[in-house]
């Protein structure tokens, strides 16, 4: 995709970040599905959640950059 940027080639640049976009979603979603922090280990569990809010975030980022 980037490549394509620098080549100033809009349509192979769109192209690309369709189908980024595409995996990031797929990822960003999987990834909110699974079980974060169930193992009884309370600091560990916190740990994890917050991880996966973080990781949510970054997916969530990622998507929004890849849109515009």
């Amino acid at each position: 995709m980037s490549e394509s940027m620098q080549k100033s080639d809009v349509f192979a640049s769109y192209e690309y970040a369709d189908k980024a976009l595409e995996q990031v979603k797929a990822i960003w979603l999987d990834s909110d599905k699974q079980s974060w922090g169930n193992t009884g280990d309370a600091e560990f569990d916190k740990l994890c959640k917050e991880l996966k809010k973080e990781t949510n975030m970054a997916y969530y980022l990622k998507m929004e950059s890849l849109k515009k």
